[in-house]
């Protein structure tokens, strides 16, 4: 709780897009604003995104990178 009472919030303002983006089924299909947006808060978080939902449909989903990797046998 002491480290969280030492946090100062920091605000930073990105292009928003006005463009659809349910009908995406990759990155690349998206807005260039969403795809910035993506791309800042993986720099921000320090890991990448795997999974982007567009919706609340299971078809509105964008897997940016493989769940689980292949397995070569």
């Amino acid at each position: 709780v002491a480290a969280l009472e030492r946090c100062k919030p920091i605000y930073e303002e990105m292009s928003g897009w006005s463009s659809p983006t349910a009908s995406a089924t990759t990155i690349e299909e998206l807005p260039r604003e969403a795809r910035e947006y993506v791309d800042r808060l993986q720099e921000l978080i320090g890991c990448p995104i795997d999974v982007i939902s567009t919706g609340p449909h299971r078809h509105e989903t964008i897997r940016v990178r493989p769940l689980i990797d292949a397995v070569s046998a």
